[in-house]
């Protein structure tokens, strides 16, 4: 009977470190992608000057929360 405790503990302990290795991993490879996306913002239209305020149009290659 001890013998099947200690099986089913480390049946248990070996399930807890694979679910803990994928979520490393997936953590990982979440920076990881996060890192190599980049914003581009640019100029789409001349400057205007309105009650002294500068207004320009820009636009950007990725969408952006108002």
């Amino acid at each position: 009977m001890k013998g099947m405790w200690s099986s089913f503990t480390t049946l248990i302990i070996l399930i807890a470190t694979v679910f803990a290795s994928l979520v490393v991993v997936f953590y990982a490879y979440s920076m990881l992608g996060a890192q190599n996306q980049s914003v581009i913002v640019t100029q789409a239209s001349p400057g205007i000057i309105k009650d002294g305020q500068l207004c320009v149009s820009l636009q950007t290659n990725s969408q952006i929360n108002k």
